[in-house]
């Protein structure tokens, strides 16, 4: 199972890579406005969609005593019913977040949004149907189609929200998938009865608040750059924080997992165990990619998206603290052990404060301040759940142990290696190509002759 973890989180990792391709090619066909215009657009419909299956996404790693094609019917009535009740708000906050949105892109808009929250259900099925090569090979192609699809809408049509009409038709491929798995499935009685409804209702709705308040907190900067700021500006801002959801979906995908695995484990000493393995899987195969950026970030983006976007790798530089965060944050052992209200009240309480304060926030620091905004409520959720979880669900001083040898030995590397590059006269371009090879073969070797191959055992599993 762990392998298979593995390689849906390489799957995951590669769609992100092909969309941070995608923002390489745009940059140069599009003007700043159109592009920070674009990526306004491109925020606000993904948002709307994540938010749509209120928790019942996460859900259904929960619920695994039900056959899946009967979650994937609840999935679709849920959310639907969800897009009904919201629309008046999500309305609100289309005409609020982006100037001049005529009725008709409002409602181009407003689908985009429903088919995404569709369409990512057919993700979840191949995790839970434990198919990750199929996983890897179809999202890398359906990637690569989307960015396609983008440029061409870009380069041969007129309007931004073209973009949009050949996002919903990409959708529509990935809910006809879903929809062949579940629909002609013969479930049981017991399991489409009111009761099953309300077992799922009851845990998804406390979860699906969290869910919405937190990713409201989570990406409030991002709120409040398309609210406060230019386009110009949030598309400066989106191309810094572009790296963040790298690292996340590492960490969440290994949350999903390690929540089911919990939730089958008795035994406390063996809890404490398995908690302290994905921390420590966390720590090293995160750890050595947060220290080179830390050194290489700039010349990184000075080369990939020109000088023009040198302020978001200052951006992206500051951000490297959410990943680092997240690990200790234990959102998998909240939801195992049905902690979201804790979690609820936490992200709550940081969310508020954001509001209050990003204003002004913003208004001293720019777009340093919506970095300082996004930091605040992983940074003050980390500590809480760490401070809770901590004595009951893991060995800190193991995971201190790690954490620090691999920092220091990838912060020494890092080091090493700019420092030779710069004393070999290595132009820009070749340091950012040949850097993170080097680099990459200097942490392997001091783990696998030096260290106790923590890198590599976390790699194998």
């Amino acid at each position: 199972m762990l392998g298979s973890t593995n390689r849906f989180v390489i799957g995951k990792n590669l769609e992100f890579f092909a969309k941070l391709f995608l923002p390489i090619i745009l940059i140069r066909f599009m003007s700043l406005e159109d592009y920070g215009y674009y990526r306004q657009l491109m925020f606000t419909y993904m948002f709307i969609g994540l938010l749509l299956p209120f928790g019942m996404r996460e859900s259904i790693y929960y619920f695994t005593e039900y056959p899946l094609p009967v979650l994937m019917r609840w999935y679709y009535l849920f959310v639907t019913l969800v897009f009904i009740v919201m629309s008046p708000l999500i309305l609100t906050y289309i005409h609020s977040a982006i100037d001049g949105i005529l009725f008709h892109q409002t409602i181009i808009l407003l689908l985009t949004a429903y088919s995404y929250a569709l369409s990512i259900l057919y993700d979840e099925y191949l995790m839970l149907s434990d198919k990750p090569n199929l996983f890897i090979q179809f999202n890398f192609a359906y990637q690569i189609l989307r960015g396609a699809s983008i440029l061409f809408a870009v380069i041969f049509l007129t309007s931004v929200y073209d973009i949009l009409l050949v996002l919903i038709v990409l959708h529509s491929i990935k809910i006809a998938l879903s929809m062949k798995e579940f629909l002609f499935y013969r479930a049981e009685a017991n399991s489409l009865s009111f009761s099953t409804f309300y077992s799922i209702l009851r845990y998804t709705l406390p979860l699906g608040i969290n869910k919405i308040v937190g990713s409201v907190g989570r990406k409030y900067d991002q709120i409040a750059v398309t609210l406060l700021l230019s386009p110009v500006e949030y598309g400066i801002y989106a191309t810094g924080k572009s790296i963040s959801p790298i690292f996340s979906t590492f960490i969440d995908i290994k949350s999903r997992v390690s929540t089911k695995r919990l939730r089958s484990e008795e035994d406390p000493n063996k809890l404490k165990e398995l908690s302290t393995q994905v921390i420590n899987q966390q720590i090293s195969i995160l750890i050595p990619v947060i220290a080179f950026l830390l050194i290489f970030m700039h010349e990184i983006f000075d080369i990939v998206y020109t000088s023009a976007f040198l302020e978001s790798a200052t951006i992206a530089t500051m951000l490297l603290i959410i990943p680092l965060a997240q690990i200790f944050g234990h959102k998998y052992i909240a939801q195992a052990y049905d902690h979201n209200s804790l979690m609820l009240g936490v992200i709550v309480s940081a969310t508020v404060i954001n509001i209050v304060f990003s204003k002004m926030i913003i208004a001293v620091f720019g777009l340093y301040g919506a970095a300082i905004i996004a930091i605040f409520p992983v940074i003050v959720s980390a500590l809480v759940m760490t401070l809770v979880h901590t004595r009951r669900y893991v060995y800190i001083k193991t995971i201190l142990t790690t954490l620090f040898t691999v920092s220091l030995s990838s912060l020494i590397f890092a080091y090493a290696i700019d420092i030779l590059t710069r004393t070999m006269g290595l132009s820009m371009s070749s340091r950012v190509v040949l850097a993170p090879a080097v680099y990459a073969c200097s942490v392997l070797l001091y783990d696998r002759y030096l260290g106790d191959r923590r890198i590599i055992k976390s790699l194998a599993t």
